[in-house]
């Protein structure tokens, strides 16, 4: 039932949460949300976990993760026990403001409270430390999250898997890989085309081709990214024959070349025109 107020009619905090929850996945209409959330105030309604999570994520996408930080404050003086949502939402925010060494800190916090990281969680902070090069953090973590009882998934997988490539870590990234294949979760696209780049980035291009037969002999289809990849690898290196073969896969697949297959068969032909390779 609505709320009365001075004689006015004012909706209750479900039907308030109910409209937050629409804009919300309006996406762009996020300052809409916070108006709202000060009008609730206002009418001297007392927000629940749910309405304030979701004035949480508001704040974290518009990029003020402080706001979101007080909104969680608010949680907890309200005597509101939050769950692991709003602390996965301000790590994640933290993350894409770059501030990664907070991102840590309030994972470890979350855990010392007694609030158990779901995969979500895991998956958010182990992205972060792949991106500021904490990559063997990153594994520790999976290690530690496996302990804890939460299954890790395909994204977990692949975001070391891919980190590992970076660094040049082949060996590791290959044992990653053949672990997660071992534990029953089917590899993605995401993650031959990260095994692909890294064993390119290492001039392995060979072993780069088996595990492109792999995947198609798994009916994984290559995309873009997987042949761009292999193509720019073999006209850097002058192997004429094999981009040619490349080439001639992808037709076979109907996938079309873009902008940055071009640039590469550009650059490589000017290679081979100059005999630099």
């Amino acid at each position: 039932m609505p709320n009365e107020n001075n004689g006015k009619l004012l909706p209750c905090i479900i039907q308030f949460t109910k409209l937050l929850s629409a804009i919300v996945k309006m996406r762009q209409y996020y300052d809409a949300v916070i108006s709202l959330s000060k009008q609730m105030e206002l009418a001297g309604l007392s927000p629940n976990t749910y309405a304030l999570n979701i004035l949480i994520n508001c704040f974290c996408k518009l990029q003020h993760v402080d706001l979101g930080f007080s909104v969680l404050a608010k949680v907890i003086k309200l005597g509101l026990q939050p769950d692991v949502v709003p602390f996965t939402t301000l790590i994640n925010g933290l993350c894409k403001v770059g501030k990664f060494s907070q991102a840590v800190e309030l994972f470890d916090d979350t855990v010392a409270r007694g609030c158990r990281p779901d995969v979500h969680t895991y998956n958010t902070i182990i992205n972060g430390l792949c991106k500021i090069g904490e990559t063997a953090a990153a594994a520790g973590l999976l290690k530690k999250m496996e302990e804890a009882g939460c299954q890790p998934d395909v994204v977990t997988y692949n975001t070391i898997i891919n980190s590992l490539g970076k660094d040049r870590r082949m060996n590791e990234a290959l044992d990653i890989f053949s672990y997660m294949k071992a534990k029953g979760i089917s590899p993605t696209v995401i993650s031959y085309n990260s095994l692909i780049h890294g064993l390119c980035n290492c001039s392995q291009w060979k072993e780069a081709l088996s595990i492109l037969n792999e995947m198609t002999s798994l009916n994984i289809m290559p995309d873009i990214v997987t042949f761009n990849v292999l193509v720019d690898t073999f006209c850097k290196e002058g192997k004429v024959s094999e981009a040619q073969g490349v080439l001639k896969a992808m037709t076979e697949m109907s996938v079309e070349l873009d902008v940055v297959t071009y640039n590469s068969l550009i650059y490589g032909h000017s290679l081979w025109m100059h005999g630099s390779c």
